[in-house]
């Protein structure tokens, strides 16, 4: 990402962060509206998860000029997610329902370059998590050769 895409990324994550409630509502209402098998992925107090998913979302976009710092918390989180049946599919639908949620959010501040910074965001964390996710998934399989 470039600097001012970091720049753009922690404005608007402040932003969310202000109406921390009201933009998890949107994002968790456009999450089950596109996705609803996934309801069950999260508790029952949607307002602490919302709560707790801006939060890690602010601290991401804090973090990103030192993202391999950040990226371990998001390889454990992953694995962590894999355990309630989270998949590496589900991440590409959250993002989407991210970046619905920051248009939604942020109204004509959401511009073309503020979505090109947010989707490099999500493509980074998106990349970090499915990796994670999948070594979760594929450990304790030997490649076919060592297992012969």
């Amino acid at each position: 990402m470039t600097e001012r895409q970091i720049s753009l990324v922690n404005a608007a994550a402040e932003r969310i962060a202000l109406e921390a409630d009201e933009n998890a509502a949107l994002f968790f209402g456009r999450l089950f509206t596109i996705a609803p098998y996934l309801r069950p992925q999260f508790g029952r107090d949607l307002r602490s998860e919302g709560r707790a998913l801006v939060a890690r979302l602010t601290a991401l976009a804090a973090s990103l000029d030192r993202f391999e710092l950040a990226a371990a918390e998001l390889a454990a989180l992953a694995e962590q997610n894999a355990r309630t049946g989270f998949t590496e599919a589900h991440y590409d639908i959250a993002a989407s329902a991210l970046l619905w949620t920051l248009e939604r959010s942020l109204g004509s501040l959401y511009t073309e370059e503020m979505n090109n910074a947010w989707v490099a965001f999500a493509v980074r964390v998106t990349v970090v998590m499915k990796e994670a996710a999948h070594a979760r998934r594929t450990a304790g399989r030997l490649p076919l050769e060592r297992a012969l």
